[in-house]
């Protein structure tokens, strides 16, 4: 039987685009959340980049499975409002509350991980002090245990010719770092989704970095700067044996490491495609 992933993100809201309001936006407050969240409040207002929760504001995401789970996490980025008092919310399920003040100033991310049952709704609300509201940047939900540092496992195994990473969430970008300038690389990538089954891997992208060394693009067969039916044209002529000096490196253009009909018609799909 195929476990459960330790996370799946559930669904997520960002409000750093925002910008400021100095009233009340309640009665449009739909405006501000994604499908399926509501707000319950008197109050709401919009800061330059975050919302800000009126007095004892909540906002209440949509109904989960969370079935073969037996913990939610919450990651929020937000702030106090003041120095002089403090602001804090409460992220609640069925089963858990749990309360946290916010420091304030800089945002910082607050991890919440709640023990649910395989139906949840999530709560998140601000203190009723008057006047001292929460400052929400954005909000992550995630089904499992999602606290750090298993946000950030991701793993690379491999070598200056080979690499292989695991780990990479939708939410993150990843930089991979020590490749060899002008050198010829081939990637490819494939999902890992919630109920624990893999997609297949997707068709090999090339990219060709900058410096020293080949320096040209996958497909510019000719080795003129450019793709177009000229270089399907030399890679016929390679393949049959009438040209003898085409680029080996931008011939293989499927990147299977070999250079034959396939590499022709995928050179043909990418003039049709664009891609």
């Amino acid at each position: 039987m195929a476990t459960k992933p330790i996370t799946a993100l559930l669904g997520e809201t960002d409000w750093s685009e925002l910008t400021y309001s100095s009233s009340s936006v309640i009665s449009h407050w739909q405006d501000y959340f994604p499908e399926g969240w509501t707000y319950d409040g008197r109050q709401l207002f919009t800061g330059n980049g975050y919302l800000q929760l009126g007095s004892g504001g909540g906002i209440i995401t949509p109904q989960y499975d969370l079935t073969g789970y037996e913990k939610v996490t919450v990651v929020l980025r937000a702030s106090g409002y003041n120095t002089w008092r403090t602001s804090g919310v409460t992220v609640s399920t069925s089963l858990q509350s749990e309360h946290v003040d916010l420091a304030p100033g800089n945002f910082a991310d607050y991890v919440f991980v709640l023990d649910c049952t395989e139906s949840e709704q999530i709560t998140i609300r601000g203190d009723y002090y008057p006047n001292d509201y929460g400052q929400i940047e954005s909000i992550k939900i995630y089904a499992g245990d999602a606290s750090e540092p298993e946000l950030k496992a991701v793993n690379e195994e491999g070598d200056a010719t080979y690499r292989l990473i695991t780990g990479i969430t939708p939410d993150k970008f990843y930089t991979v770092k020590n490749l060899t300038a002008g050198g010829t690389f081939f990637f490819r990538v494939k999902a890992h989704y919630t109920d624990d089954t893999w997609s297949p891997w997707s068709k090999a992208k090339t990219v060709v970095l900058a410096g020293e060394g080949h320096g040209y693009s996958i497909g510019d067969v000719d080795h003129d700067g450019k793709v177009t039916i000229a270089d399907v044209t030399a890679l016929i002529d390679g393949l049959l044996g009438t040209q003898d000096n085409i680029c080996s490196i931008c011939a293989d253009v499927d990147g299977n490491g070999e250079i034959n009909i396939a590499d022709v018609a995928r050179l043909i799909d990418m003039l049709l495609t664009g891609n």
